[in-house]
């Protein structure tokens, strides 16, 4: 997502159309402390200057952003394949495989989020639900 990039801003527009009207009336216009058409005419152009300038700027981030993007999706790539070399070479339960960041299979801690497959006979006269059957043997 670029970063946005301003035209121009409410402060600008109206000291710009206010400066325009100011021409109309009088084009020397002079009251003083700052406040004649020379010296504003020069605000409204170095606003305008920055406002270039800022934009530029903003231009200039979205490349590098978008350079570090592409930097930061080959660095991981590379640190898969490097994962991806070891664990050819030397096999998901070697020390090798660990040292370079990947999880042993022998370390490797069931979480219990799978259903189990198999379930043992019961023993006893129960059933695995833990139920018993009417002659209290193990079979119905």
């Amino acid at each position: 997502m670029a970063y946005r990039k301003r035209s121009t801003s409410e402060s600008f527009d109206k000291l710009s159309s206010r400066l325009e009207a100011l021409r109309t009336i009088n084009p020397t216009f002079n009251l003083g402390n700052g406040l004649n058409v020379d010296e504003v005419d020069e605000l409204v152009d170095t606003l305008r200057s920055m406002l270039h300038q800022y934009n530029e700027t903003l231009s200039d981030a979205d490349d590098l952003r978008t350079t570090l993007i592409q930097m930061q999706r080959k660095a991981n790539d590379v640190s898969q394949r490097l994962l991806s070399a070891v664990l050819v070479k030397y096999g998901q339960d070697s020390y090798e495989y660990r040292r370079v960041g990947g999880t042993r299979k022998s370390e490797v801690v069931p979480t219990g989020s799978r259903p189990l497959t198999f379930q043992p006979e019961a023993e006893n006269g129960t059933e695995s639900d833990g139920s018993t059957t009417p002659d209290g043997e193990g079979t119905p």
